[in-house]
């Protein structure tokens, strides 16, 4: 049934309410001027004039209470998020893979052909820590392993998906493309009579070899919403393109497999009542029933169902009578079951239809109507006016009452100009003012009649207007919406109370609303080593800490920030030096941040110890706790000379080359031992006991 549309009995809100609106301003009035006012009836005209002022109330609370939607709705009703710093669930709540499920997840998501994936943390006593050796299954592709030129595109592929999105201070070792092993399994199975033999003997294989050599099913976002997830589970981790991947799917890969739990698979299908006489084909051994067949890390188990055989490996029994099975249908029945278990989900257009920002109705906030036209015509303020014949005194008379109605009606009108830029007042584009107003002229024809200088007008809000502290506590509360701020008590960062100092603040406010989403979902991520150094091939501290430092892409000021990531410098410990028998640089999980930050006036703010300890406590609260950050502060000549060697270090880790890799990481590690960080002395030398390989 469809609920009628009446009016609520319920009393509106106070800004809604006339009649309580009116019994306010006649409490007021007989509180002020009770002595000389006191006739309250209709027929008075300042009862008149209150009552229509009131009246005019209602509709500035009408507009005001409008959906947010309407609001901040554009012509055709929908609302630019970006402008308004308003972000849909897709942008804002995914982040980069912080776990090994994550990272699972994303590479099947993005490497075509990847079946499965795994994760395994290098042993410490032979590598330094936060290094991984990854494993792919492609169920068609043939075995390689990768650790410097990638011999075979989805390896390289793998590589760049896991490069781009990498965590800070963690990298891979090695990556292999698992050999598949040939497997035959056989087995008599005792079915029921109620299906055709073929689908079954179909489920047989597909779970035998799923069993064997696991591939990650995907769930379409239906199948998610359906079971209740809430949204920020379901974009918990990194966005996913192609489907989402359930925990229960990421299973560690089998170093061994219990011919007595496949039996057990085997038997669950349905319509199968036993099944007996296993035996398990791996390459030229045989297996029994009760055997356990150990898989190297290197290997899977990849079934082959024995379709084209002259003799079916999978031998079906009903009530003691074998079943004669077509081997065409058992091939289109398994192909299928395959088919679905591989089927993908684009989830561009799920994500649209299901988290798309609302819509509003566009209303035009600033229209305004002259109160004069709700007058009686006696007043003759209305459209018709007086009539021709009216003396000099009635004419001064309406003119005197337009007078003092303007001062109200300009302040209506400025009310709803107001209201229409609210979507510009909580937006991230500049702007110059944060009150505004608007002309009556279009709403009043003779307003050119009643004032001398219209424009001033205009001069009397800017007067009043402090907008740069109104636009920077503006700002504050759409920060303080995502849980972030802008520190306003670094004076040598830009930030001082001056009137300049204080637009730049919020020059920095603007940009960091821009880049929030980003911000927030690459903070704990490394910068892509495969890629060519740009503005946005950055780590996700650097973004963050720039915008903070006031670090502009192209400063005059020659202001400069680099994180460069310990562990990247690995390739160092190679190199055994004359004489040198420990590496004693810290490698796990270490940062150094290189700055060089001169003033306005070219002075550089690093010899500040002072500005130095709060430039370095603002680079630890944007670095993950479990990360070591090593402030290293330049000066012009040591910057020029960092930018050479690293530079030369990222080309050489671009061009896969591992004696350049070997000689240009040396070099970056020499010099920033030579450098000491905030906190420690040139002659300090971290140690984490690791020996030169």
């Amino acid at each position: 049934m469809s609920v009628p549309q009446v009016i609520s009995r319920r009393p509106p809100g106070r800004g809604l309410d006339y009649a309580e609106l009116r019994a306010d301003a006649l409490s007021f009035i007989q509180d002020r001027a009770g002595d000389v006012w006191t006739d309250y009836n209709e027929h008075d005209p300042g009862i008149t004039t209150l009552e229509l002022l009131c009246y005019s109330l209602t509709e500035l609370s009408y507009r005001a209470a409008l959906p947010v939607a309407d609001i901040l709705a554009g012509p055709d009703g929908s609302i630019d998020t970006r402008r308004q710093s308003l972000h849909t669930p897709r942008r804002i709540l995914p982040s980069e893979p912080t776990t090994i499920n994550d990272y699972r997840r994303l590479l099947v998501d993005r490497v075509p052909g990847l079946g499965n994936v795994w994760f395994l943390p290098v042993d410490t006593e032979q590598a330094v820590n936060g290094l991984y050796d990854i494993l792919l299954y492609a169920p068609d592709a043939d075995a390689c392993t990768c650790e410097g030129e990638p011999p075979d595109p989805l390896l390289a592929q793998a590589q760049g998906v896991y490069a781009r999105h990498r965590a800070l201070c963690e990298d891979v070792r090695r990556t292999t493309l698992i050999r598949p092993v040939r497997t035959i399994v056989a087995a008599t199975a005792e079915i029921d009579g109620r299906e055709a033999p073929e689908p079954i003997a179909a489920e047989l294989l597909y779970r035998a070899g799923q069993f064997l050599a696991p591939e990650l099913r995907r769930r379409p976002l239906a199948d998610l919403m359906a079971d209740g997830m809430a949204t920020s589970q379901i974009f918990e981790g990194p966005l996913l393109r192609n489907g989402f991947i359930s925990d229960s799917e990421l299973g560690a890969k089998a170093d061994r497999i219990d011919c007595t739990q496949l039996i057990s698979t085997m038997a669950s299908c349905p319509g199968v009542l036993s099944v007996n006489d296993l035996t398990m084909r791996v390459g030229r051994r045989v297996y029994g029933a009760t055997d356990i067949v150990h898989v190297p890390s290197h290997e899977i188990l990849k079934l082959d169902p024995g379709v084209d055989a002259k003799r079916f490996p999978i031998r079906l029994m009903r009530h003691g009578s074998p079943c004669r099975l077509d081997p065409e249908r058992v091939r289109h029945e398994l192909a299928k079951r395959w088919r679905d278990h591989r089927r993908a989900y684009p989830l561009a257009r799920d994500y649209l239809q299901a988290f798309s920002m609302p819509r509003g109705r566009h209303h035009d906030l600033a229209d305004y109507v002259s109160i004069r036209s709700l007058y009686p015509e006696t007043y003759g303020i209305g459209p018709r006016g007086l009539p021709a014949d009216a003396p000099p005194l009635r004419r001064a008379q309406a003119s005197q009452l337009k007078g003092y109605l303007l001062v109200f009606e300009q302040l209506l009108a400025d009310y709803l100009a107001q209201l229409a830029h609210a979507r510009d007042l909580l937006s991230v584009q500049p702007i110059d003012r944060s009150y505004f107003g608007q002309s009556l002229a279009p709403a009043i024809p003779d307003v050119g009649e009643l004032l001398t200088e219209p424009q001033g007008i205009d001069a009397l809000r800017r007067d009043g207007d402090r907008w740069i502290e109104r636009r920077n506590r503006f700002l504050d509360l759409l920060l303080s919406l995502y849980a972030e701020d802008l520190p306003s008590d670094l004076p040598d960062l830009g930030c001082s109370a001056g009137s300049r100092d204080s637009e730049k603040l919020i020059e920095a406010k603007l940009a960091l609303l821009g880049k929030l989403a980003k911000v927030t979902r690459i903070r704990g991520r490394g910068f892509d080593y495969l890629a060519e150094p740009s503005a946005r091939n950055v780590a996700g501290l650097e973004i963050k800490s720039r915008l903070q430092l006031n670090i502009q892409p192209a400063d005059p000021q020659m202001r400069k920030l680099y994180v460069v990531e310990h562990l990247l410098l690995r390739p160092a410990r190679r190199l055994r030096g004359a004489g040198i028998h420990l590496d004693r640089f810290d490698y796990a999980f270490t940062i150094s941040v290189v700055l060089h930050l001169p003033d306005a006036e070219g002075k550089d703010q690093g010899k500040d110890p002072g500005f130095r300890r709060r430039a370095a406590a603002l680079l630890r609260a944007n670095t993950p706790a479990h990360i070591v950050v090593l402030p290293r502060f330049l000066n012009a000549e040591q910057l020029r000379d960092f930018e050479a060697v690293h530079a030369d270090w990222c080309a050489a880790i671009r061009s896969r080359d591992p004696r350049d890799i070997v000689r240009s990481s040396v070099r970056l590690r020499d010099f920033l031992t030579r450098c000491p960080s905030e906190g420690e002395d040139a002659d300090i030398v971290h140690s984490d006991g690791d020996q030169l390989s």
